[in-house]
């Protein structure tokens, strides 16, 4: 029979930890230590000389989160969201268009051309926007233009990704649905991201 030596079973824990989207931190023999998508959560895997994997997760506190926000203002058709070093006017029209989809309209964005409501990558935002959906109460172009514009605020601040990883980054980083505006949702992951590497 053969037996793994910790260091290869730590290997096979990272590998795990990566393919659920956590982001390898520090690392050295025996521990492995890593941060959510949003840096809110925190894993730490440790491996004893039998070979045998202990894990530990931490949340950031609520009170650091509060902290970061400092207010949140006009909910509702648009929002204002003040944030540590970033403020950013979640208001629309900034994705609208009669014509499209507010899937569409992201993907055209991103793609720099008209995307067609068939699109590979429109399907992809349409997806997220539905998982949105179900835990914002905020209309879908709402949750469109809430994405946009939190992209932009982040490239303008240096940090650039594409729009589907912001809304697909937003979905994973808030998993219970709200009864108000999930704009403070993208205005906190935008501070994560401004304050994370």
């Amino acid at each position: 029979m053969d037996t793994m030596t910790p260091n290869v079973v730590l290997d096979n824990a990272i590998a795990n930890a990566r393919e659920k989207r956590w982001r390898l931190v520090s690392r050295d023999s025996t521990t492995a230590e890593f941060s959510s998508v949003t840096g809110l959560d925190r894993l730490r895997i440790t491996v004893d000389a039998a070979g045998e994997i202990h894990d530990e997760q931490f949340r950031t506190p609520r009170s650091f989160v509060r902290r970061h926000i400092v207010a949140i203002v006009g909910l509702g058709a648009g929002a204002l969201i003040v944030f540590g070093m970033v403020g950013v006017a979640l208001s629309g029209p900034r994705t609208s268009s009669s014509a499209q989809t507010p899937e569409q309209n992201l993907a055209s964005l991103q793609a720099g051309s008209p995307a067609q409501a068939s699109d590979t990558l429109v399907k992809e935002f349409g997806r997220e926007l539905d998982i949105l959906q179900r835990k914002c109460p905020d209309a879908r172009s709402n949750l469109a233009d809430f994405t946009y514009n939190i992209n932009k605020a982040l490239r303008d601040k240096g940090i650039s990704e594409p729009l589907l990883t912001t809304i697909t980054n937003v979905n994973i980083s808030f998993s219970r649905p709200s009864t108000s505006s999930c704009a403070s949702m993208f205005g906190l992951y935008g501070e994560i991201r401004v304050d994370t590497p």
